[in-house]
């Protein structure tokens, strides 16, 4: 019968592969996350507290000046996943169809 063991020095070096591909996860999340932000805060300032709609007053946003591969949320409706999402702006409305928030993906 064979036994296996393992050395503590095999041990060790399993923990720092383990925490060195954690720490590049969170790295990579963290890069991705700072992205994404920069992506959304142009967007943020030129919709915040408006609605969209076809013919824009003042405190209204067109349409036409989204970015073409872009998505309205309303209140209420629900999600759906699919391909290529990424590069899509995604524009979440509240209960008056005014801007709440956004996101790519």
């Amino acid at each position: 019968m064979t036994s296996s063991t393992t050395t503590p020095q095999a041990s060790k070096s399993e923990e720092d592969r383990q925490a060195a591909a954690e720490a590049d996860l969170q790295r990579r999340c963290e890069a991705t996350f700072a992205e994404r932000s920069e992506r959304e805060r142009p967007w943020e300032a030129k919709l915040i507290g408006k609605r969209i709609v076809d013919k824009p007053s003042q405190e209204e946003f067109s349409f036409a000046d989204l970015p073409t591969d872009h998505r309205i949320i309303k209140f209420g409706d629900g999600e759906w996943c699919d391909d290529d999402v990424e590069k899509r702006l995604a524009i979440y409305l509240d209960e008056h169809a005014a801007f709440e928030s956004l996101r790519f993906g």
